[in-house]
């Protein structure tokens, strides 16, 4: 979500979007929805405070 959407979400929602995109969610009807939360920031931005 980082890389590719630019946010930096929070650990509960990357499992929830991680076992969603490797199929391990189970038998997901479509289209199916998520709430991500967590804070929007730039890759760059983070790199630098990371840095």
């Amino acid at each position: 979500m980082l890389e590719r959407h630019q946010y930096l979400i929070e650990p509960s929602a990357a499992v929830t979007v991680a076992a969603i995109l490797t199929g391990k969610a189970g038998g997901l009807a479509s289209p199916t929805a998520v709430v991500i939360s967590g804070r929007n920031v730039a890759l760059s931005t983070l790199r630098r405070i990371l840095a």
